[in-house]
């Protein structure tokens, strides 16, 4: 039965890849049929036949080597137009040199062998010093760019051979045609684009190509049968694809190139064919990884670059040898076999099998097909190769909902996009990565103090005696925390450093918190060592936060820059702590204002009974019990039950969230006077956090028992603590979400 189901499987994806196969190479089959006569179009009554061999026996070979070279994904290749540019640029040097125009066809196409299989030898190297994981480096807009500026040339280019134009400036006088020939062009391409549209949108099993081919066609052959009228203009649609009734396969190209006995024939050929060989690699190579890229968004497989370039750089050589043209990868094939159904090495290898059976059909069919349905599929297939992000992206921008760096990555995108039409791929990439160096600065370069506050917005953890806080609170706008965000270098320290300084006073206290600083280099630690020699000769002390927690590289840079001078003895484990220290420091030029802050607080000035009488917080103390806990004992741990609340009369205690013996996050720091743990008491549950005592503490504790008396032997005191219990709540409730609110912003 699973022997069944998986022979059942095999045989379905078999199926679908015949289908993907053959839709790739059959619907792109008029633009392949154009590439080659393109080329081959300056050699004469050979020039049909040439073209179905050249362009089809490569394409073969592509798909042959590529599906080998990434069995696990459906990666389609063949004849490019930029190459096909460069292949039409050598014929044409050929033909119009001094010595070798004399040489006829054999040197042409010898040339061409020259070329073409040097040019694999080439890619074949660049793969073997995997020298193809430099797409990794390459900025995604620029990429996209790329695409699409390839797309808008090969839309373009379809778009001139419908309207039969020479060039952008001729467009005006075109479409202010009013022969009746021009009006069909126009009206059959903008019908056929619209169905193809309408097909793909609505997902048929038939692809859109496939669809278009053959309504285009049946249209152009049977409309002047059925409507003998519109004969008359009818030739002045654009005419068929040309014919190739006698196709000869014999590599005329090698022939001529082993028949060769001149050494100046070699060297002039050799001088034509080797910077062209190069530039192919190039543009090869780079086409092949900006594929890659495009297949892995579309199925989300990696594949190996450099052994895709060696695979394809050994189909060029052979290819050469062959007399064909040069082939890459193709994001219009790789589109059309996904939407067909393609996902692994079965759809190239039927692709590269119905290639070769091209060869032998095409002859006697290929003039029924017509050019303006070719130039038809290759505008649509344009619009489809049109990145989806550069689509989604600009509708953002037109809805006014783009953010800044968004508009930075497409104003790039657009910019690498023009320069492929203007100049060309290669140039395109320089142009396009020197750009994006330039705006990572400028985006990099806004200063990282992302948050800053005054002490009386961002208050430390600590919760203080009333006589501290007392003597803080007019202090507080004296301290300044700065929360530091992303990476300190040499493109964002000065920004960071002047944005700081230009909000400090003489005399304030500064905080620095580096839990979200990514990375510091050392223009970055230079800057920081500067601003504290600067603030400290403004009287402006200066606390660390979070330095811990660097990366050991960023810490060493930023420690060795900060060694000798006061701010290296001022390294907190967090911003909250730095806070602690930044308080401890205003408050201690005012220390004797204090008093014994040794001393046990009585019951009554605690933030508890603060609003009732002497003479009720002594008629409630004998309800409380006395207990005493030397330094790092655990009054209470998380998940304890919990019947007791306390209030601190001496000394500090530490409530903190706790795992493995190790503080995760402190929620506070309490000092005499305050009440903690009763949420536990007035809710019954259990103890959500560990409390430590952080020096001798002294506490007294009342119990639910004990408040249980009270409510029933003097309820008029139990109302009145619970009034002040619930005020004390509602202050705390306050400061935590204060803390959120920072949290958020941060």
């Amino acid at each position: 039965m699973e022997l069944a189901k998986r022979s059942e499987s095999g045989l379905r994806r078999w199926g679908t890849s015949l289908a993907a196969g053959a839709t790739v190479v059959v619907c792109l089959m008029p633009v392949d049929m154009l590439y080659g006569v393109a080329v081959m179009s300056s050699l004469g009554a050979m020039a049909g036949p040439l073209a179905i061999w050249s362009a089809f026996m490569s394409m073969a070979l592509a798909n042959l080597f590529l599906a080998r070279a990434a069995p696990g994904s459906a990666l389609f290749g063949g004849v490019r137009p930029a190459q096909t540019v460069l292949a039409i640029g050598l014929l044409l040097a050929v033909s119009s040199h001094p010595r070798l125009a004399g040489g006829g066809l054999s040197v042409a196409l010898a040339t061409l062998v020259l070329a073409v299989g040097t040019a694999g030898v080439f890619q074949w190297l660049i793969g073997l010093f995997r020298l193809g994981r430099v797409i990794k480096f390459i900025h995604f807009p620029v990429l996209a760019g790329i695409v699409n500026g390839s797309a808008i040339a090969l839309g373009w280019m379809a778009l001139k051979d419908v309207l039969g134009l020479p060039g952008l400036a001729a467009l005006g006088s075109a479409l202010s045609e009013a022969d009746l020939a021009a009006g069909l062009r126009l009206l059959l391409l903008l019908g056929l684009l619209a169905l193809m549209h309408a097909v793909a949108r609505r997902g048929w099993r038939l692809h859109w190509s496939a669809v278009g081919l053959m309504v285009g066609t049946a249209l152009y052959q049977f409309v002047p049968l059925l409507l003998p009228a519109a004969w008359p203009a009818w030739p002045g649609l654009g005419g068929t694809l040309p014919a190739a009734p006698e196709l000869d396969i014999r590599p005329l190209g090698l022939m001529g190139l082993t028949a060769l006995t001149s050494a100046q024939t070699w060297w002039d050929m050799l001088r034509l064919a080797l910077p062209v060989a190069l530039t192919l690699s190039v543009i090869n190579s780079i086409d092949t990884l900006i594929s890659l890229a495009y297949l892995e968004t579309l199925d989300g497989k990696r594949i190996e670059p450099n052994r895709v370039l060696r695979h394809l750089g050994l189909a060029n050589l052979l290819a050469g040898l062959l007399g064909g043209l040069p082939v890459a990868p193709s994001n219009g094939r790789i589109l059309i076999g996904f939407q067909s159904g393609a996902r692994d090495w079965r759809g190239p290898a039927v692709g590269s099998v119905a290639a070769l059976l091209l060869i032998a059909v095409l002859p006697q069919v290929v003039d029924l097909i017509p050019r303006l349905v070719a130039s038809a599929i290759m505008v649509y297939l344009a619009w489809t190769l049109i990145d989806a992000w550069s689509k989604r992206s600009v509708g953002g921008l037109l809805k006014a909902r783009t953010p800044p760096t968004l508009r930075s990555d497409l104003l790039l995108m657009v910019f690498v996009a023009l320069m492929v039409l203007v100049a060309g791929i290669i140039p395109a990439i320089a142009l396009g990565l020197l750009a994006a160096a330039v705006l990572f600065v400028m985006n990099n370069a806004r200063s990282v103090a992302s948050s800053l506050q005054r002490g009386s917005e961002r208050r430390s953890l600590v919760v203080r005696t009333p006589a501290e806080e007392a003597l803080l609170a007019p202090l507080r706008d004296r301290i300044v925390l700065v929360e530091l965000n992303g990476s300190l270098f040499f493109g964002t320290a000065d920004a960071m450093r002047d944005d700081i300084e230009a909000k400090l006073r003489p005399g304030d206290v500064l905080v620095l918190g580096f839990r979200r600083v990514k990375a510091i280099d050392a223009s970055g630690a230079r800057a920081l060592a500067s601003m504290q020699r600067t603030l400290q000769a403004q009287g402006v002390e200066l606390f660390l936060g979070d330095v811990a927690g660097l990366e050991p590289a960023a810490r060493a840079q930023l420690l060795a820059a900060l060694e000798g001078t006061a701010a290296n003895l001022r390294q907190l484990p967090d911003a909250d702590r730095a806070l602690q220290a930044a308080e401890d420091f205003l408050l201690a030029d005012r220390a004797h204002e204090l008093g014994d802050l040794g001393a046990e607080l009585p019951l009554g000035q605690s933030e508890l009974l603060r609003d009732l009488s002497a003479l009720e917080a002594a008629t409630l103390e004998p309800y409380f019990t006395r207990h005493s806990y030397p330094p790092e004992h655990t009054i209470f741990s998380a998940g304890q039950g919990a019947d007791v609340l306390y209030v601190l009369t001496r000394g500090e205690v530490e409530i903190a969230l706790r795992e493995g013996g190790r503080t995760i996050k402190r929620l506070g720091l309490f000092r005499p006077g305050v009440v903690f743990g009763e949420m536990g008491l007035l809710l019954a549950m259990q103890r959500s956090a560990d409390a430590t005592a952080r020096t001798p503490v002294s506490l007294l504790a009342l119990s639910a028992e004990a408040l249980e008396r009270l409510r029933t032997e003097r309820p008029e005191l139990a109302f009145k603590l619970m009034e002040s219990l619930a005020r004390h709540l509602a202050s705390r409730l306050a400061i935590s979400t204060s803390e959120l609110r920072f949290a958020l912003r941060g």
